[in-house]
């Protein structure tokens, strides 16, 4: 642990020296879980995205698209203005 805490003191060119051990690990921890946070929300963005480009090309039973859809149900409830 000491040689990470000093990799990081050398790494910071001077920037880290009065602060403590602790909050060095602690910020080299949060670093460590934001980068696996950003690597889950980009795999869960690539699975929307695939997902979105296959369910575009499927055809709903009617033939119409959802805005034609959307404007029936809203001409239909009397909210034309909208």
């Amino acid at each position: 642990m000491a040689e990470f805490i000093g990799f990081v003191r050398e790494a910071a060119d001077g920037r880290f020296d009065g602060v403590s051990e602790g909050v060095i690990i602690v910020m080299s921890i949060v670093a460590i879980l934001l980068v696996v946070a950003s690597l889950i929300a980009f795999g869960i963005s690539i699975f929307l995205s695939i997902s979105y480009i296959g369910y575009n090309k499927k055809k709903n039973s009617c033939g119409k698209t959802g805005e034609q859809i959307a404007r029936n149900i809203l001409d239909r409830n009397g909210l034309s203005h909208i």
